[in-house]
């Protein structure tokens, strides 16, 4: 299933464990992950998945996820006029929707309302998740 997830996507680095933790991040972005989740998608400690991701990305596994969240609601209310922003903010992995406006407030001084005012055709979940992690990777 994951690498189904992941075909249209070009994963940005070449360290097997990275790829393998972003592939799990990638599948599972709507669900809970943990640093033990990553640890078990991965092989390694999550020590080292912490060393590598700061290494490779410059912040710590959890705070990636969480930008790549942000990052795929935004992708998504800009391009998806036929969609709710509690299903954007539930696909996202977001526990509410007034928790999907708070962080698109602090990241973009927009709340979901005023980026879902702004989309302007209908596209694709997987082409906006790739824009999103092409964004931050």
């Amino acid at each position: 299933m994951e690498n189904r997830c992941t075909q249209a996507i070009e994963l940005k680095t070449s360290n097997s464990i990275l790829n393998k933790v972003v592939v799990h991040i990638l599948c599972n972005i709507a669900e809970e992950i943990t640093l033990a989740d990553l640890e078990s998608a991965s092989g390694a400690s999550k020590f080292a998945v912490i060393r590598l991701f700061k290494k490779e990305y410059g912040t710590t596994p959890l705070k990636w996820i969480w930008d790549l969240r942000i990052q795929y609601a935004y992708e998504l209310l800009t391009t998806l006029n036929d969609c709710r922003i509690i299903d954007v903010a539930c696909f996202c992995g977001f526990t509410s929707q007034a928790h999907l406006s708070r962080k698109l407030k602090l990241r973009y001084n927009q709340t979901a309302s005023q980026l879902k005012n702004t989309s302007q055709f209908v596209g694709c979940p997987v082409t906006s998740l790739e824009k999103a992690y092409a964004s931050i990777a």
